[in-house]
């Protein structure tokens, strides 16, 4: 009996050095406000693993912005309560966090990583949470209808069109522009250069090659990938590489000497924000950068002074030093609480789910986040715009426009196809 009682305990001790070590796991997932009313939104950061230097302020940025809107009343009076999850841009902990959210009853998900965003579309569907995504759609299964997934623009081939025809609209020679490519092996970023290099004639420019790298784990040296695709006398280059892997790059470039022989670099989508400037310092000044939100500089814009002023209240930034991604998590969050908020008008706070924010973001027409172009979604539509990027300059450590919003007009034959479908 005495050993049967000593046994118990030791059961006992392990349930509860379980229950605690899963506590601990569930961190910011666990319910901050379980007897109020509040609204829970699901965010699949990123704080830890390779790209945290590029995921830290954008996860930060979209905590903050519902912080911010709940001292400014919240939705309609009612708090939104920002769930996260740590994610490491890694697919198993996106797809456990997609399952957390669920359980503590969120009725919306936010995400920036492609991969997390793919491998979690099913689940979207299957469990009716609609997701608000900073990026675009990379596969015909993602799709539906009715739609729940709601990237901010609709193809990758459309912004690499757009971003192409921006550079083209700067070049000053007679000659077709000579472009190259240096990516993350990742699918968006061989979408992307896939669609410059098979569009590249009637775009007015001669695609010489790409250079891949890996992306987890980010490499340390990308001298050999360099030399290559200098040697192929490009004019300017696009880097898609982000964290780690995007300093390894412009540390590289630097030390070669790419830009001294004349070819201009151009950074994707985010991969040049304002943290990850900091660590390249001198080797990033004057290299372009393509934008999908307002920068730091626009402190003229009303949005763009209360992130700012925001951001420094809550986090310690100086105005110079808040991130584009910083500011584009602000759209993001602003974009779902609309959505939300519609569908409250609807349903009532009492019928809030997934369905009904879903239905609820299908409704959004002309909303002005400020820092982005005028949202307009709906079920034949279901991205948010469509003029994505700027091209701006890198100066001192800030992203400064020198292009406006460049218009998306191309879309692939596969997407066309797949909207029809989803929409007769």
């Amino acid at each position: 009996m005495k050993k049967l009682l000593k046994q118990g305990k030791r059961l006992g001790l392990v349930a509860m050095a379980i229950f605690l070590a899963g506590a601990l796991l569930l961190g910011s997932v666990v319910p901050a406000k379980a007897t109020e009313e509040v609204i829970k939104i699901g965010w699949r950061a990123i704080f830890t693993g390779p790209l945290a230097t590029f995921g830290v302020p954008v996860s930060q940025g979209a905590i903050d912005a519902a912080k911010f809107i709940n001292e400014h009343g919240g939705v309609d009076g009612i708090e939104i309560d920002m769930v996260w999850y740590d994610t490491r841009a890694e697919v198993p902990r996106g797809v456990m966090a997609h399952k957390r959210f669920k359980e503590v009853g969120a009725v919306a998900e936010l995400c920036f990583v492609c991969s997390l965003m793919e491998a979690c579309a099913p689940l979207q569907v299957r469990d009716k949470m609609p997701l608000l995504y900073i990026g675009t759609f990379t596969s015909p299964a993602i799709l539906t209808k009715p739609p729940w997934i709601f990237p901010c623009g609709s193809t990758w081939e459309g912004v690499a069109v757009a971003m192409a025809k921006g550079l083209v609209d700067m070049w000053t020679e007679e000659r077709p522009l000579r472009f190259g490519a240096i990516i993350h092996d990742l699918v968006d970023a061989h979408i992307q250069v896939d669609a410059t290099e098979k569009h590249a004639a009637e775009l007015g420019i001669e695609f010489v090659g790409r250079e891949v790298v890996p992306f987890i784990p980010p490499t340390l040296d990308t001298s050999v990938e360099w030399i290559r695709l200098a040697a192929k006398k490009p004019d300017w280059v696009y880097i898609f590489g982000f964290g780690m892997t995007f300093v390894t790059l412009m540390k590289d470039a630097a030390r070669l000497g790419i830009r001294d022989k004349g070819i201009q670099l151009l950074a994707a989508p985010f991969s040049a924000d304002e943290r990850t400037l900091k660590v390249t310092g001198k080797d990033t000044e004057g290299i372009y950068a393509v934008v999908a939100a307002a920068t730091n500089v626009e402190a003229e814009l009303p949005e763009v002074r209360a992130i700012l002023e925001y951001a420094k209240s809550y986090r310690g930034y100086e105005p110079q030093d808040v991130p584009c991604t910083y500011i584009m998590a602000n759209a993001l969050v602003r974009v779902a609480a609309e959505g939300i908020r519609l569908a409250i008008a609807k349903v009532g706070l009492e019928n809030l789910t997934g369905e009904a924010v879903r239905e609820g973001l299908t409704s959004i027409r002309n909303f002005e986040p400020g820092v982005i172009p005028p949202v307009t979604i709906s079920d034949e539509h279901p991205w948010w715009w469509d003029s994505l990027p700027r091209i701006c300059i890198v100066r001192e450590g800030r992203q400064v426009p020198v292009t406006s919003w460049l218009p998306v007009t191309f879309y692939p034959e596969w997407f066309l196809q797949r909207l029809e479908e989803v929409s007769g």
